[in-house]
């Protein structure tokens, strides 16, 4: 072959993969709100959402995310997914709190959020939903980072799995005090982590994602 045609070849494949991986261009917003909260020592629980912000005609059939925080200064106390029911029941595969079998490596200070579409007809979303409320209990004093984290490759998907585009991801802080009237503080965010299992898990949601979809193919 000559080296024409050989760069030929290379840049027809080129684009061929660059079709396959091509994303809608579509755009969201995901933040935590409030952005700064307080959570006093003697308090049960402090509840934060994870926002999802969309653009006309937008609509999110699923999600992948890890939410880090400072393990020493508040813990996991539970989490609720899709609390008003906007994406129809999609399929949960969250790890939640960890260390969880899907990231044993990382041990605690990490929430794993998993939603996997399964091709379900949306309700209205409107301009943006709660992707999930999370409850942390404080532990000691200090503020921590709530640091949300793209470890799938894609945060967000619509309703056949194809990603959206998020061009914005807004962090929140939550301040352990004596008392929840004292004001929030800002902090600083923490560095994303880097896990040899992460791509294994995301390639495994894909999968199982492709699966579905084959099986419901089938039954047709």
């Amino acid at each position: 072959m000559s080296i024409r045609r050989a760069r030929a070849v290379v840049a027809a494949v080129a684009i061929l993969i660059g079709a396959a991986y091509a994303v809608p261009a579509q755009a969201a917003t995901i933040s935590v709100v409030p952005a700064l909260s307080t959570v006093g020592i003697g308090d049960a629980f402090k509840e934060v959402s994870l926002n999802v912000t969309l653009g006309l005609g937008e609509g999110v059939g699923g999600f992948a995310l890890r939410l880090g925080f400072d393990s020493t200064l508040v813990s996991g106390f539970g989490y609720t997914i899709d609390p008003a029911n906007k994406m129809a029941g999609s399929l949960d595969f969250s790890c939640g709190f960890g260390p969880a079998a899907c990231s044993p490596a990382l041990g605690a200070g990490f929430l794993d959020l998993v939603y996997i579409p399964l091709g379900q007809v949306l309700p209205p979303q409107g301009a943006g939903f709660t992707l999930a409320t999370v409850r942390f209990a404080p532990v000691a004093l200090g503020t921590t980072a709530l640091t949300i984290f793209d470890t799938y490759s894609g945060l967000l998907s619509n309703a056949d799995g194809t990603a959206l585009v998020v061009t914005a991801v807004n962090n929140g802080c939550l301040t352990v005090a004596q008392s929840n009237t004292e004001p929030a503080q800002e902090c600083r965010q923490a560095a994303v982590p880097e896990p040899g299992t992460v791509a294994l898990l995301g390639s495994g949601v894909l999968a199982l994602f492709a699966a579905r979809r084959r099986r419901s193919s089938v039954r047709v």
